[in-house]
Order: structure tokens, then C-alpha cells, then sequence
């Protein structure tokens, strides 16, 4: 026979139980969102144009115009670049000649010192300043030689017949990064077959061909479209501790996101943040998908990601029609799906090519590749030509899916 107070005693113990786990499930929440506020505070800009910095809050929306919009930014961006934006030890140990002796330079400002704002966008352009071509080393390699470059930047571009959009975009690109004295390169990684473009691999390519060569390592890597094209100087390229969001702001779009979650065009990432993302996936072939996939694989590593204000951040895209070899991928919805255990096994970790050709030209290093040829393209030739239904036009897409993810 029981003890007369065995019950109570089990009920207040299984009590007690429950309200110790409850407790832990309360701690553990807690912590998890100071984690996450920590990573916001260091440096976020959210669609309201106001920025969190280590030091403290600046509030964009209450400047009168954009030029004084565009000096609070650069104040604060100056403030947080001197404190966060410095070189490793490692890096700056080359700065040291044979007998150990420091070289006297000093690291690169944050930023330029006769910025014009404004880039000059003449599409016509048919030859570079010869001052762009000082000290320009083969590959499209170009570094300051007078201070120390705060990052070393790799532009990564995916690439597919688009020789007439490449002649502009080195030109405007290489004075644009001088002028802001980065360490940089260029690189433009070329699909050469299948024929259905797969623009995420063709970047997955890139970075698994830049990092692989010891010669030259890079702090950062921007991947970008080669169709559009910085307007304003003082849109600062770089890394930092979260994501970039590189060209939200494009005259294509009225200088508006077209949605919430648009993560196109032109983004940044460190090596370790990009490998820790897994790359892009390699499932999306043809116009589509990509961008919307790589947002999702952002909150499933539970990175916040960063954009610069629109006074800044403004990109102009060359007008032109879709690619014979880059039509509307049929499946592009599936980028909006959330899918955390496919992040895991379809990026870096599963990309397959063939590299046929790695050739460094003057203004860039081109990297040819191939990919092999996925069994759902047998008939890409059907729907390369086939006019997407409505439920898969993007006016559809973002009106409805768009809206229940961001």
C-alpha cells in the first residue's frame, strides 16, 4: 500500500520537473536572440534606411535629400570601417621588408579622398583611361601602392555571351575600385556548355577556382551581374560580419525592391560565410530561382545580411532581353521554398564541372568550365522557347509566395 503522501509528493515533483524544463526552454530562447541581436547590432541596414553600428544608432529617414543622407552614412561608415575593417596580422606582416624593418605606409582611408559621387555611366565608352592601367598587374590585379588595402577584394562574375556588357562593365568597374583603394581582382567565369545557363554553379565555380590558388587569397568576394553598374562613388565595396545585399537599388526596378526578399544582382560574402552557406545551389537552370534560394539558405545559417541606403546604393542594369541560352526556369518558385536539409547537401559540397580553360588577360582572369549536363535538360529545348503560364510569372510569384516568406 502507497503512503498516504506519495501522490502529492510525485504530483509536486513531476511539477517541479516541468517548471525546470520550461525554465531551460526560456533560457535558451534568450540567449539565441541575444546571439542574433549581437550579430544585427555590429552593422544592419533594414528597408527603412536606419542603421544599427556599433556606436550606436544613426537614423537615416529624417535627412532632407540625398547628399545629406549620403554624408551621415559615410560618417557612421567611416566610424565603424576604422574600428572593424583592418587587415590580419598575417596580411600586414607583408608589409615588412627582409631585415624586419616596417615599410612606413599606412593602412588605405575608409574612404576616398576626391570621391565624385557620381560614375560616369557613358555606355559608349570605348577605351580606358591610361591612368587605370598603372600598376595594373595581369589577371585585372590592381593594388594600391601607397597605403595598405583594408580588404582584398575577388569580383566573381558568371558569364554567358554577353562580350558587349563585359567591355562596359571593366570600364566602369576598374576606376570604381581604384578610386576606393581596394586590393581587388576580376573574374569572369564563362559557361561553356551545357547550353541552358546555370548562373549559381557558374559563381560556385568561381569561388572553388579562386580559393584553390595559392598565389592570391582574397578577404572577399562579390558576386556580380555584368549587366549592372555602381552609380555613385560612394557606395563602398567590401565585406563585413554579416552578408551584403551589394545592388538592392536598380533603375530597372524604379530604384525600389521589387520585394522584400529580392537578394539579386550583386552580393558579398567572406570566404567563411560563403562556405558556411554552402555556396548556391546548383539546381537552377535558366532565369530564376537562384537569388530567392541563397535568401532562404541565409535564414536557415541564421545570417542577417546587410544593404546600403538608396542615397548610395543605386546600380543602372543595360537594358536586354532574355538569352536564347538563359530562358525562365519553369522550376524557379522552388527557390522560394524554405529547405534547410537541401542547403546542406546541394552548393559547394556537390558541384561537379570540368575547367577547361584559366587565362589571365589584362583587365580580368577568365575561367571557362563546363558543366554536366542534368538529365531534366533533355528537354530544355521545349520550354527554352515555351512562354511561361501565368502562374509562373514573376508578377504572380511576388504577390503571392513572396509575401508569406520575407
Amino acid at each position: 500500500m502507497l503512503h498516504p503522501n506519495a501522490v502529492p509528493f510525485r504530483c509536486c515533483f513531476a511539477l517541479l520537473v516541468l517548471q525546470f524544463v520550461v525554465f531551460s526552454v526560456y533560457v535558451i530562447v534568450n540567449i539565441t536572440q541575444k546571439r542574433n541581436s549581437k550579430i544585427k547590432t555590429l552593422i544592419y541596414f533594414n528597408q527603412t534606411e536606419t542603421e544599427l553600428y556599433i556606436n550606436g544608432v544613426l537614423n537615416l529617414t529624417s535627412a532632407k535629400n540625398n547628399d545629406e543622407c549620403a554624408k551621415k552614412f559615410l560618417d557612421s561608415y567611416s566610424r565603424y570601417c576604422e574600428q572593424a575593417i583592418v587587415p590580419s596580422s598575417k596580411v600586414l606582416n607583408q608589409y615588412y621588408d627582409s631585415s624586419g624593418d616596417w615599410l612606413n605606409k599606412d593602412l588605405c582611408p575608409c574612404l576616398p579622398n576626391n570621391p565624385t559621387w557620381h560614375v560616369d555611366l557613358n555606355l559608349s565608352i570605348v577605351r580606358i583611361s591610361d591612368d587605370v592601367f598603372k600598376g595594373m598587374l595581369p589577371g585585372g590585379h590592381w593594388a594600391p601602392s601607397w597605403c595598405i588595402p583594408r580588404q582584398r577584394i575577388a569580383v566573381v562574375i558568371p558569364f554567358r555571351d554577353r562580350a558587349d556588357h563585359l567591355e562596359v562593365f571593366v570600364q566602369i568597374l576598374h576606376p570604381f575600385l581604384q578610386k576606393q583603394l581596394h586590393s581587388y581582382s576580376i573574374f569572369v567565369i564563362e559557361q561553356k556548355d551545357p547550353e541552358i545557363f546555370n548562373r549559381a554553379a557558374m559563381m560556385n565555380v568561381g569561388f572553388v577556382e579562386i580559393t584553390k590558388r595559392p598565389d592570391r587569397v582574397f578577404d572577399c568576394f562579390i558576386f556580380h551581374d555584368v549587366d549592372t553598374l555602381p552609380q555613385d562613388d560612394r557606395n563602398i565595396y567590401g565585406c563585413y560580419r554579416v552578408p551584403r545585399h551589394v545592388a538592392p537599388y536598380i533603375n530597372k526596378f524604379k530604384y525600389k525592391l521589387p520585394y522584400g526578399s529580392y537578394f539579386g544582382a550583386a552580393t558579398a560574402f567572406t570566404r567563411r560565410q560563403f562556405e558556411l552557406l554552402n555556396g548556391h545551389s546548383n539546381e537552377f537552370w535558366g532565369w530564376g530561382g537562384e537569388d530567392d534560394d541563397m535568401h532562404n539558405r541565409l535564414k536557415a545559417a541564421r545570417l542577417s545580411y546587410i544593404r546600403f541606403p538608396k542615397c548610395v546604393a543605386t546600380y543602372t542594369m543595360i537594358k536586354h532581353g532574355l538569352d536564347t541560352g538563359n530562358p525562365r526556369n519553369p522550376r524557379r518558385a522552388i527557390g522560394l521554398l524554405y529547405r534547410p536539409q537541401v542547403y546542406k547537401r546541394d552548393g559547394l559540397n556537390s558541384l561537379r564541372y570540368t575547367l577547361i580553360d584559366y587565362e589571365e588577360r589584362l583587365l580580368y582572369t577568365k575561367i571557362i568550365a563546363s558543366l554536366p549536363t542534368p538529365a531534366a535538360l533533355k528537354t530544355a529545348r521545349k520550354y527554352s522557347s515555351r512562354t511561361p503560364s501565368t502562374s509562373m510569372a514573376p508578377s504572380s510569384i511576388e504577390s503571392s509566395t513572396y509575401n508569406s516568406i520575407t
